[in-house]
């Protein structure tokens, strides 16, 4: 018995401690285009710089809520991208680049993903078809953003606006 009672309190926290560790799943932009050619998801691009305060505290709790972390990975393909990267990226044959000067220290995808409205974090969203959805700066509380990933994709924002939808659900 005692051996018994020993194995499933080892168990209960080995899967605590499993459980814990569940995080969003980030993809590169060419893993999500790929992924998204066999299983369409829209898609969710978190854009990010290494100095931004309000980045580092979504990511501490919003990205980490469990509900949120299963909502996007059954629902989006999620790519992070630093808005200050260096790298060069190039998507169906267009190279995006950083210019790396003092008048303009962002990514040429930031500035894209971002319609030029430089604020962070920003997340913008695009549909299964890689089009334009919405662009949407600041910090979001777990709640909130549940509430906003919802919205974007069970496809609400095509019928409704984010205020009236907000209302609606707030009622329930």
């Amino acid at each position: 018995m005692r051996k018994l009672v020993g194995f499933l309190l080892m168990s209960v926290f080995t899967f605590s401690a499993f459980a814990q560790q569940k995080s969003i799943q980030w993809y590169t932009i060419n893993e999500a285009m790929e992924l998204n050619k066999k299983e369409p998801r829209k898609m969710l691009f978190d854009v990010y710089t290494t100095w931004c305060y309000w980045c580092k505290v979504m990511d501490k709790k919003t990205f980490t809520d469990p509900q949120v972390i299963d909502y996007i990975n059954n629902n989006f393909y999620a790519i992070k991208l630093n808005a200050e990267s260096k790298d060069t990226i190039a998507i169906n044959g267009v190279r995006y680049v950083n210019p790396n000067n003092d008048d303009d220290p962002y990514h040429q995808l930031a500035i894209h993903l971002l319609k030029g409205q430089m604020a962070f974090p920003s997340i913008t969203y695009a549909n299964e078809n890689n089009e334009y959805i919405a662009v949407v700066p600041g910090y979001w509380q777990p709640a909130d953003m549940l509430n906003l990933l919802k919205y974007i994709a069970e496809g609400k924002y095509e019928q409704t606006s984010w205020q009236d939808y907000q209302a609606s659900t707030s009622n329930k």
